[in-house]
């Protein structure tokens, strides 16, 4: 199987979600306020987040790079391959993550009356739990781990604290911008 095939098939279930959710919210089973489609609150907040984790994820990968921890696999992908697969990890997981974690079910969760604070945790397991680095036996899979942990808490906090995805999106787009970049640049 080649390269390119293996990067559609990867991302195939993101637009999955993205149609699945779209077309929910359309027929009314989703409502655009539940799932956080909305303009924020206030863009202060956004803005205030959002350099909150950017700084956070510099100061993290920094630390990890004085300390000889970041281990980043490096890809040397064709143009198309390494297009489709920024294209993925740059918009289409955020969105259909940030859409199913944190519109769906958290707000799934804090509907059946679970307290915010553990539905964010319950929440940023499951996310933990759904990436496939997760179950490699190696130590950059159990940095990401907590990584990934600490990431999907601020973006639960933060959803939630601007009233809209939007919010959560912007974040892991940013996140997983370091990560392509620390991919092809290093």
């Amino acid at each position: 199987m080649s390269e390119l095939t293996k990067i559609m098939l990867r991302i195939l279930p993101f637009v999955v979600i993205i149609f699945v959710i779209s077309i929910k919210v359309r027929k009314g089973d989703f409502s655009k306020e539940e799932l956080g489609i909305q303009k924020p609150d206030s863009y202060i907040k956004v803005f205030s987040w959002w350099v909150f984790f950017l700084f956070f994820c510099v100061l993290t990968e920094l630390l990890l790079y004085k300390y000889n921890l970041l281990q980043v696999k490096s890809y040397a992908f064709d143009l198309n391959t390494s297009l489709l697969k920024i294209c993925g990890m740059l918009l289409l997981a955020p969105i259909a993550e940030e859409l199913l974690y944190r519109g769906i079910f958290l707000s799934k969760l804090i509907q059946f009356k679970v307290n915010k604070h553990a539905a964010i945790f319950i929440i940023a397991v499951l996310f933990v739990l759904l990436h496939s680095f997760a179950y490699e036996q190696t130590l950059a899979s159990k940095i990401g781990i907590v990584q990934v942990f600490i990431d999907a808490m601020l973006f639960g906090y933060a959803r939630l604290n601007t009233n809209s995805v939007y919010t959560s999106i912007v974040m892991h787009i940013t996140g997983n911008l370091i990560a392509i970049a620390e991919m092809y640049l290093l």
